[in-house]
C-alpha cells in the first residue's frame, strides 16, 4: 500500500519561507482497522507532526465527538474523554482535541454527540458524520419542531435559559436536572429509536408536570420544558404514555447526522487553501499568521478517508504552524474539505490510549471542552503482519538509530513479539544492524532497505545514509595587505540543510594564486603580494571558492561617491515603512554631482528611539586611521553612528 512505500514526504510550503520542506517518516503503523499512525519529522524548520489516517469506509469504525465530563460546562483531558469512551466492542482508537471553548468549559460552537444536541451553532465551521460516518464539514443553521398529532411548536433551543413563552429541550449534557422555576411545564420524553439530527424521531412521553419546575434529567430522555405560550401548548397537547414526533434541524447538513463538532475557520476547500478566506468569513482565530501548536481534520475528496493532525510547537523540537502551514500540509495528504481545531497547549492526539505528541504547556496534557475520536468494534485475532519502523528516515553517515518491529493482527491490534525470534539484517555499504535493532549508518553516503524477520513475515524499511552535500566559506569576499591575516570559516551542510560539525582540519585549503598569498591547514591566509586570488575549501570533492584580493597602500581612497542606489539599502526601527525612503538627490554632493537622500518620518512616541540604518557592502582592506563620511541633514539634531565589521563578522559601532 502506499503509506508504507514512501522514503520520505516532500512538501510544498507556498506560503512558507522555506521553499520546500522533507519530511522524515520516524514511524508508519496500522492502529486500527483502516487506520495508520503516521509520525513525522522536519528538522530543518523543526516540525514534528502527527497524522491518523482513518478509512472511514471500514465497518468496524466508528466516528464520535465526547464532551469534557459528559456536561455542556467541564474540562477534561483528551485521553481521559478517549479512556472513558472505551468499553467491550468499543475500543477507541485516536482522538484528537476538538472546539476552541470558553472559561466554564463550554464549546463555542454547537456539538452533537451520539445524535444529541448539546447547544445551538455559532456562525463558524463545524465537520460532523452521519450513521454510516459519511463526512460534512459546513457552517450551520439549528431549528426543531415537536408535534402531537396537527399539533406543532418550534423548539426555541437547546440546554438554555428558558425565556419568556419559550421551549426549551433539556438533555444529560446538560445537568442532572432542568434548574427551571414554577412558571412553566415540563415533559419527559424518550425517543423510540435513540437520537439523531435531521431524521423524524419517534418519542414517547414518559411524565408532564406543571407550575413544578427542575425537573430530573434521565440520561438517554430529554425534558420538554415550556414557558407561557409554550406551557399552554404542552399542558393542552401532552399526555403520559402519548407519542409525539420530534425533528431537530441542522442545515445544511446530512440525513440521519450523529456526530458534530465545531473549529474555526475552514482553511481547506475543495483542495485548495482557504484560510484566508476562512479567516474573513469567520473572524478569526488571531494567531491565524503565526506558529502555534495547531490541531486539525479533513477528508479525502471521495470522503472515504479522514486525517486528523496535531503538529507540535512553541518547543526546540518543533517550532509551530501557521494556518496557511497547516492547510498545505493536510492538502498534502489528500485533504479535500479541512478544518482547524483548538491548538497551542490544546493541542492532543491520543492513538490507543497514549498522548503521541508532546503537549506545550510543559508536556503536560491539558484539559479541554471536547474531542473527536475513531473508534473500533473490530475484535482481536492473531498475528498477521510485522512492521518495521522507522519507514523511511535519512540519517546523518556514523549516526545511531533504533528499529523497532512491531505486529499487528488483520484488524490493525498490536500483537505482542517475543524478541528472541526478531532479525535484522543490512548491506555492509549501509552500516551495522545489531539484533536489538540498534543500527549504525556508514561514513559514506548511499541508499538502500534495512531488513526484519519474525518467523515467516518480513518487512524493509528504507534508509538513506547522508553525507556533505555543501560546503560555504566566509568571508566570500576579503581585503588585506600583506600584514595582516585572514581567518576563513567553512561550514558543512547535509543535502537537507542541517549543519554538520566538520573541524577546519578536515578540510583541503589551497589558493589558487600562491605568489599573491596562501592558505594553511585551519584556513588562515596570508598576503604575499597585491594583486588577486581565490581561496577553496574542499571537504571530500564538496568545495566552495572565496574571493581575496591583496592591496598594499597608503594615502585616501574613495570608497563610495553615492551616485547611485545599487549598493545600498535602507532599514529602519519605529519609522513609518511608507513615508522613509531611499533616493538619489542632485546638485548636492561632495565628489560627482550627486548625493544620497532619506527622507523619513519617525513613530511618534517619546518611550522609543527612532533609527535610520543606511547598509553597503564595502571591502577595506588593511586598518584604516579613519573613514570619512559627508552628511548634510535639516534643522533637526541627528546622531551618526558606523557599524563596520571586521573579517570575522564582528561588528563594531563608531
Amino acid at each position: 500500500m502506499r503509506r508504507f512505500q514512501f522514503a520520505f514526504l516532500l512538501i510544498l510550503l507556498s506560503h512558507s519561507s522555506l521553499a520546500q520542506v522533507r519530511w522524515d517518516a520516524l514511524s508508519v503503523l496500522p492502529v486500527g482497522p483502516g487506520c495508520v499512525h503516521t509520525r513525522l519529522v522536519a528538522p530543518t524548520v523543526p516540525w514534528t507532526m502527527n497524522v491518523l489516517e482513518i478509512d472511514l469506509r471500514d465497518p468496524f469504525i466508528m466516528m464520535e465527538t465526547v464532551k469534557a465530563n459528559d456536561r455542556l460546562a467541564g474540562y477534561e483531558r483528551t485521553s481521559s474523554m478517549a479512556g472513558r469512551r472505551n468499553y467491550p466492542g468499543h475500543l477507541v482508537v485516536g482522538a484528537v482535541n476538538g472546539d476552541f471553548y470558553g472559561g466554564s468549559g463550554v464549546p463555542i460552537n454547537i456539538q452533537v454527540a451520539q445524535g444529541e444536541i448539546l447547544l445551538t451553532p455559532s456562525n463558524k465551521s463545524t465537520i460532523g458524520f452521519d450513521v454510516y460516518d459519511s463526512p460534512m464539514l459546513k457552517v450551520v443553521s439549528f431549528s426543531a419542531v415537536v408535534r402531537r398529532g396537527a399539533a406543532l411548536l418550534a423548539i426555541n433551543g437547546i440546554n438554555q435559559t428558558r425565556g419568556t413563552d419559550q421551549l426549551i429541550l433539556f438533555n444529560k449534557y446538560f445537568g442532572t436536572s432542568t434548574g427551571t422555576n414554577i412558571f412553566g411545564a415540563e415533559a419527559l420524553v424518550r425517543p423510540l429509536s435513540g437520537w439523531l439530527v435531521n431524521d423524524t424521531l419517534t418519542c414517547v412521553v414518559e411524565n408532564v408536570v406543571s407550575g413544578i419546575g427542575n425537573m430530573t434529567i434521565v440520561p438517554g430522555k430529554a425534558v420538554l420544558s415550556g414557558h407561557g405560550t409554550s406551557q399552554t401548548w404542552i399542558n393542552t397537547n401532552l399526555g403520559v404514555g402519548d407519542t409525539i414526533k420530534l425533528y431537530q434541524r441542522i442545515s445544511p447538513g446530512l440525513s440521519r447526522l450523529k456526530e458534530l463538532i465545531g473549529g474555526f475557520p475552514k482553511i481547506v476547500y475543495n483542495g485548495v487553501d482557504y484560510v484566508d478566506q476562512g479567516f474573513a468569513e469567520e473572524g478569526g482565530p488571531s494567531h491565524t499568521y503565526e506558529r502555534h501548536p495547531r490541531t486539525g481534520a479533513g477528508f479525502s475528496a471521495d470522503s472515504s478517508k479522514l486525517y486528523l493532525f496535531a503538529v507540535d510547537g512553541r518547543q526546540v523540537i518543533s517550532a509551530g504552524m501557521t494556518l496557511h502551514e497547516l492547510a498545505t500540509f493536510m492538502i498534502g495528504w489528500g485533504v479535500y474539505h479541512g478544518i482547524n481545531f483548538d491548538g497551542g497547549g490544546s493541542t492532543t492526539m491520543v492513538v490507543r490510549g497514549a498522548v503521541v505528541n508532546a503537549p506545550s504547556d510543559g508536556g503536560t496534557e491539558r484539559s479541554v471542552s471536547n474531542a473527536l475520536l475513531a473508534a473500533s468494534s473490530a475484535p482481536v485475532d492473531t498475528l498477521n503482519r510485522v512492521v518495521l519502523n522507522p519507514r523511511g528516515y535519512r540519517i546523518y553517515r556514523g549516526d545511531t538509530l533504533r528499529y523497532i518491529l512491531s505486529g499487528v493482527d488483520r484488524y490493525g491490534n498490536p500483537i505482542a513479539l517475543t524478541p528472541a525470534l526478531m532479525q535484522f539484517s543490512v548491506s555492509p555499504n549501509l552500516g551495522t544492524i545489531d539484533q536489538t535493532g540498534r543500527f549504525v549508518a556508514a561514513m559514506s553516503g548511499d541508499s538502500g532497505y534495512v531488513r526484519s524477520t519474525y518467523t515467516q513475515f518480513r518487512d524493509s524499511a528504507y534508509v538513506v545514509i547522508k553525507s556533505i552535500a555543501r560546503v560555504l566559506l566566509a568571508p566570500q569576499n576579503a581585503v588585506t595587505d600583506t600584514v595582516r591575516t585572514v581567518t576563513f570559516r567553512a561550514r558543512a551542510f547535509d543535502p537537507d540543510g542541517v549543519e554538520r560539525t566538520v573541524p577546519p582540519g578536515q578540510y583541503i585549503w589551497s589558493s589558487t594564486n600562491p605568489t599573491v598569498g596562501t592558505v594553511d591547514t585551519v584556513g588562515v591566509f596570508r598576503g604575499r603580494a597585491s594583486g588577486a586570488t581565490q581561496v577553496i575549501a574542499n571537504y571530500q570533492g564538496v568545495r566552495d571558492t572565496a574571493d581575496m584580493t591583496i592591496q598594499i597602500g597608503v594615502g585616501t581612497t574613495v570608497l563610495d561617491s553615492m551616485e547611485s542606489l545599487q549598493r545600498w539599502t535602507l532599514t529602519t526601527i519605529n519609522c513609518d515603512s511608507v513615508a522613509t525612503t531611499l533616493s538619489l538627490q542632485s546638485g548636492i554632493s561632495t565628489l560627482g554631482s550627486k548625493s544620497l537622500r532619506v527622507n523619513y518620518r519617525f513613530v511618534y512616541d517619546p518611550a522609543l528611539i527612532n533609527y535610520i540604518r543606511l547598509n553597503t557592502d564595502i571591502p577595506v582592506f588593511g586598518v584604516p586611521d579613519s573613514i570619512l563620511l559627508d552628511i548634510r541633514a535639516d534643522s533637526a539634531n541627528h546622531r551618526v553612528f558606523y557599524y563596520i565589521d571586521d573579517d570575522d563578522a564582528e561588528q563594531y559601532r563608531i
